[in-house]
């Protein structure tokens, strides 16, 4: 691998020309920084020899004006062109891996979570402007300035400008010891980071099931696990390098030390003059202090080269190249494929398949057997491990991958949709016209509903589209599938999430669809097969039959038994004694270990009583100083105690000067002998000590103290983001959530830990220096305090332009980190349609958007910085003049004289140290503002005292509810699900029958009306003590990346091994739990993605049957599965209602419902008709004609 320096100045690519420009600009600047100490040592040397006249002060006066005019002007250039040339490398290099990302194979990718993604995009690149934007130029300051001080020093004595190179070999031995130790530590720091991201992206992501679980206290202890983790590391980095760091600050401006005795021994001797050691004394300790910036510069360069290390890792996965175009037919075979995702275990092993062109083929079979894996190697998203996929006879690996890919349309069984507009989601893979969109939604039945929203089809849809039902997302996708009209098809059971009616319709859309294209159909209902030409057959990852369903059926004894299956679990309908007779549900013992709750009464507080112990979490130790919202920001001990002894360091290098002071008064009295000067030499001695200890120790404690902020926050944000209301994750990005998390909590610490002790220091000095001049002449002294008091108009200007561009950069940076978390996890579904990497202008855009904005909000500070630093700077050489007329009159002595017009020399530092910290310092309160912004974010309502319920009745009385405005979900809602009675909501897909288990479960409330368990009006108590007699099972199963012991587990902390594996073997889950690598301890990726969809809708349901609630919410809980997972998940959920509880049941198949003991039709808004089965299909209403398509379908 190249060393990071090459890397990043090869993705410079075409800006190079700017950063190349800075350099010249930032080169010239560092030589003008020798021209004042040139100024100060000819009229010293005028001085000392006698000679000073008016025209030796103005003439030094002039050069040092034009000097520093120069050297702010070219820092100003300097400092625009390298912020252009960084940010656009920055938006260069995200695009380059983003685009790399979408044509590397996806098992590259598996081991990647979507945050450790995130961390190198938004990040670990980050980290490259830190080198593009300021260090190269900076270095370049920070050495030609003293080269050239060095060179000047030389031409006036050669030893001794050598010997003020002595502190400067100590110091940076000093700084290879320390990047030493951080090389061992760098890589634990960075993969901290990492893990610590993945789990923050996971919390939120995952905050709907921490909440039904009410694991809030496991959850947030992996939360703070990672926390810590990380903490732990950077303050190890604090103890070992801290110490090194400081010793390096302060041995680099120990030159006084050195030169103090050194030049005294030879001005003492006669063998130099007074003004050559003067100039040494004062000038030749102090031009070395620049270079102790490097040692910043060294600490930074760690982090910029685990950023291009990351960044390059993933740029080094391997890639698809180029090929050659589509060819004309689209004919498919696999011709003897073998495939391994991990190298070791053969997922399929000599498969031989043929899809004619125009021929609609089902593939079935078991879960794991490989069906799934077929149809990635068809659209490439693996490539065979041996033998060939071809297409129209070509094989795909030499195709052109993104012609490969405009010429294949896939429909997921997960459904992926961006957060824009419905009209952007269909628009996806093709860009079309907006009549051209609307037939292909009429086509998906999803254009009425469309164009019945406020805003049509520019409607914004939320994260991952979650403001739309299941079925309205899947008939989005289906459209999206239409309008790119690709000659080849793979369809996931793309209408698993439709209604009746509905899906009868689409599937006479996509039959028009499938004519005269190359269909292949991972089938989950076997009453989509008969529909198809022919059957493959997968298991053990080869083909064991194909034909024509008959003769599949004839031939193969897994697909009749699949088929007898189905045919069973076409027979299954739940409701208690339907689901016991139907589904045959395992018994339980009397010993079963999940029994727990049999025994105890109904009655009054049943919800509670039955529901498992799960307690809510209260703060932890290192939330204690943050239980409000006003000690959040609370600074703790270490940090009061690193501001303490930077301020006291700095006042003690302060007496530095009073000690020069009485050095100059003996030379110039002619007074100074060697003894005396050795006395001086003790005392810059103890001073050198006393900072190196008191420094050292302040700023390890400085770091620690940072570290714990940073900690402290960001559990604090932890805790309060999983008391949030869950329609507040609706209603805003969840970007802003984990921007606040990570960039703002990083801005904060970083700017309080390394920028408030140096403000509080700098304005002591500033006073101090102030004080000192005007003791030694009072007008010196108000030029002096006139140039620290242009400050307050300054900041007032900084600050402006910080407010206006910082904010909006914040608001930027947290949306482009909701873009690069969707469109890592969407990242299968975006290279599906053609869009994936640069193509996703989305993605793009943002990121555009980012780098653009970064650069204005620094290009706004840079001019104001440059100008107030000239009208600064220029304040010495009026010091020249006034004082110097002083002197030529008399009314100052030469000390005082030349002692004021060299302490500018050291004053120009402050002041700039304070602009450029005070300027910092207003991006903390941007980043504290956001904060603020989560931590005052409304919490859960209500008591968390247990629901005083009597039973488990369940009644929605006039509810009313939108989750957005202008776009209300339910007008006056009535809607009584019985005690001890399975209640089944039905109706079209997006008419709310999710939402109504959402308010029932309390993750939104309602904006008018009640909903009562028990009697108990929910409203006065708090979500958790509502979910805590709850069991909820969902379309959308959440899993964490963890084993799968612990993710069962999560429903009741205090659960026994064989507690869950009694839970696992009720949810059909055992058998193949057992069959993983590890059984259960296996983890099991991040959301379970190493499992298939109905193995992780069995954990689910395992996760409900532990936790053994009273209330049972069932949400498409038999959705989008396979033939085998069918059977198996309809006989699991048979077994978690046992036991009668009060189970509110979501089904687009009505067949399963029909023995319900109510169903309610939901529409309008409201509950259309309500009864059982044989009462509304007599009734001739709308359950009537469902029930008609549903047995169509059949």
């Amino acid at each position: 691998m190249n060393s990071p320096i090459r890397l990043i100045l090869k993705w410079a690519g075409p800006d190079r020309k700017y950063l190349i420009a800075a350099v010249v600009f930032a080169f010239v600047s560092g030589l003008m920084t020798m021209v004042p100490y040139y100024g100060v040592y000819e009229i010293m040397k005028a001085a000392y020899e006698g000679t000073c006249t008016w025209e030796v002060v103005t003439s030094n006066a002039l050069v040092v004006a034009v000097g520093v005019c120069i050297q702010y002007a070219c820092f100003g250039c300097a400092g625009a062109l390298s912020h252009k040339g960084a940010y656009n490398t920055l938006f260069r290099v995200r695009c380059r891996v983003v685009d790399h990302l979408a044509h590397a194979p996806l098992g590259q990718l598996d081991e990647r979570s979507t945050g450790s993604i995130k961390t190198v995009l938004s990040d670990d690149i980050e980290k490259l402007e830190l080198f593009l934007a300021h260090n190269i130029t900076e270095a370049i300051m920070y050495l030609t300035g003293p080269v050239a001080a060095f060179i000047f020093l030389c031409s006036v004595n050669v030893p001794l400008a050598l010997a003020t190179l002595v502190p400067f070999a100590a110091a940076f031995v000093v700084m290879g010891v320390i990047f030493k130790r951080m090389a061992g530590v760098m890589p634990r720091a960075s993969a901290a980071l990492s893990r610590m991201n993945a789990v923050m992206v996971e919390y939120v992501r995952g905050m709907r099931v921490i909440k039904a679980l009410n694991m809030g206290s496991k959850s947030f202890r992996r939360f703070q696990s990672a926390v810590d983790e990380e903490h732990a590391v950077w303050c190890d980095i604090a103890r070992k390098t801290g110490p090194g760091f400081a010793a390096f600050v302060i041995i680099i401006e120990c030159g006084m030390l050195v030169m103090v005795p050194l030049g005294g021994f030879l001005f003492s001797t006669g063998a130099i003059s007074g003004s050559t050691f003067l100039l040494f004394a004062f000038v030749g300790s102090l031009y070395l202090t620049e270079i102790r910036l490097l040692q910043e510069i060294g600490s930074k360069f760690a982090q910029v080269k685990s950023g291009a290390i990351k960044a390059q890792e993933l740029l080094d996965l391997p890639a698809f190249a180029g090929g050659a175009p589509f060819p004309a037919k689209s004919d498919v075979r696999l011709e003897n494929v073998r495939f391994s995702y991990d190298g070791t275990r053969e997922v399929l092993h000599g498969v031989n398949l043929a899809v004619q062109q125009g021929e609609r083929l089902a593939v079935v079979g078991p879960s794991g057997a490989g069906k799934t894996t077929i149809v990635e190697l068809m659209s490439r998203f693996y490539d065979a491990t041996e033998g060939a996929v071809r297409i129209g006879g070509v094989d795909v690996r030499d195709l052109d991958y993104d012609d490969l890919l405009a010429h294949v349309a896939v429909v997921f069984q997960k459904t992926f949709l961006t957060s824009g507009s419905i009209l952007e989601n269909i628009r996806m893979g093709k860009r079309a016209t907006l009549d051209e969109v609307r037939e292909a939604a009429r086509q998906a039945r999803i254009d009425d509903f469309i164009m019945g929203l406020p805003r049509g089809y520019d409607t914004e849809i939320g994260t991952l589209g979650e403001r739309l039902s299941g079925g309205q997302r899947q008939r989005i996708a289906i459209a999206r599938a239409i309008l790119k009209d690709a000659p080849v098809l793979i369809l996931d059971e793309a209408t698993s999430a439709a209604d009746p009616e509905n899906q009868v319709q689409i599937d006479e859309a996509i039959a028009n669809l499938c004519a005269g294209r190359t269909v292949v159909i991972v089938a989950h209902r076997l009453g989509v097969v008969r529909t198809c030409d022919r059957v493959a057959v997968v298991e053990d990852g080869g083909i064991s039959a194909v034909g024509t369903h008959d003769e599949v059926l004839a031939a193969c004894p897994y697909y009749r038994k699949a088929w007898a299956d189905y045919e069973r679990a076409r027979r299954i309908t739940f409701g208690f004694g339907a689901a016991a007779a139907e589904a045959e549900p395992r018994q339980r013992a009397a010993s079963d270990p999940v029994r727990r709750a049999a025994a105890q009464p109904q009655g009054a507080s049943s919800a509670s009583a039955q529901a498992p112990s799960s307690p809510t979490l209260a703060p932890g130790p290192a939330l204690a100083s943050a239980s409000a919202s006003t000690s959040v920001f609370a600074k703790n001990r270490d940090f009061s105690v690193s501001v303490a002894c930077t301020v006291i360091e700095g006042l003690l290098s302060g007496c530095n000067f009073g000690l020069i002071f009485l050095v100059m008064q003996q030379v110039f009295s002619g007074a100074a002998d060697f003894g005396t000067l050795l006395g001086f030499t003790g005392a810059l001695a103890l001073v050198f000590v006393l900072r190196l200890l008191i420094y050292g120790y302040g700023y390890v404690r400085g770091q620690i103290g940072g570290a714990q902020v940073s900690r402290n926050l960001r559990q604090y944000l932890g805790d309060k983001i999983k008391r949030i209301p869950l329609a507040r994750f609706t209603e805003r990005s969840s970007g802003d959530y984990l921007n606040a998390l990570t960039a703002n909590v990083n801005d904060y610490e970083q700017i309080l830990t390394h920028r408030t002790g140096s403000v509080v220091k700098d304005i002591t000095l500033a006073v101090m220096l102030t004080g000192f001049v005007s003791w030694l002449y009072l007008p010196a002294g108000a030029v002096v305090a006139l140039s620290f008091a242009l400050i307050v108009p300054a900041m007032a200007l900084s600050w402006h332009q910080v407010r206006r561009y910082g904010t909006r950069k914040s608001d930027i940076c947290a949306a482009n980190t909701s873009r690069t978390v969707e469109h890592v996890t969407g990242m299968q579904t975006l290279r599906a349609y053609g869009i994936g990497g640069v193509k996703n202008e989305a993605i793009v855009d943002s990121m555009r958007e980012y780098s653009d904005v970064s650069f204005w909000y620094e290009a706004a500070l840079i001019p104001l910085g440059a100008v107030m630093s000239i009208i600064v700077g220029l304040c010495q050489p009026l010091l020249f003049l006034m004082c110097g007329a002083a002197y030529l009159d008399g009314a100052l002595g030469a000390v005082p004289y030349l002692l004021i017009i060299m302490l500018p020399l050291f004053m120009n530092k402050v002041w700039n140290s304070i602009f450029v910290n005070l300027t910092a310092y207003k991006n903390l309160m941007i980043a504290k503002r956001r904060i603020q912004a989560v931590v005052d974010e409304p919490e859960e309502a209500g008591s968390f005292d247990a629901l005083p319920a009597t039973g488990s009745r369940i009644e929605l009385a006039d509810v009313g509810f939108a989750y957005c405005k202008g776009e209300p979900v339910f007008e006056g809602l009535r809607l009584t699900c019985e005690d001890g009675k399975l209640t089944a909501l039905v109706g079209d897909s997006g008419c709310g029958k999710s939402t109504a288990l959402n308010l029932i479960a309390q993750y939104y409330r309602p904006a008018r009306g009640t909903v009562r368990i028990g009697g108990a009006d929910t409203a006065a108590y708090a979500p958790e003590s509502v979910l805590a007699g709850v069991s909820i099972v969902d379309q959308n199963v959440f899993l964490f990346d963890d084993s799968v012991m612990d993710n069962i587990r999560y429903a009741r902390p205090d659960a026994t091994d064989d507690e869950v594996r009694e839970a696992c073997r009720l949810a059909n889950a055992d058998g193949f739990v057992r069959a993983l690598p590890e059984g259960y301890a296996s983890r099991i990726g991040e959301n379970g993605g190493r499992l298939s969809g109905g193995e992780r809708q069995r954990l689910s349901i395992a996760r409900a049957i532990l936790r053994d609630a009273p209330i049972v919410l069932l949400d498409e809980a038999t959705a989008s599965l396979d033939i085998e997972n069918e059977l198996a998940v309809k006989e699991a959920i048979a077994n978690l209602l046992a036991k009668r509880k009060t189970v509110v049941m979501v089904a687009h198949t009505l067949a399963i419902v029909r023995g319900a003991d109510s169903i309610a039709v939901v529409g309008d808004g409201r509950v259309l008709e309500q009864g059982t089965h044989d009462e509304l299909v007599a009734a001739g209403g709308k359950y009537a004609r469902m029930w008609a398509a549903d047995r169509e379908l059949a």
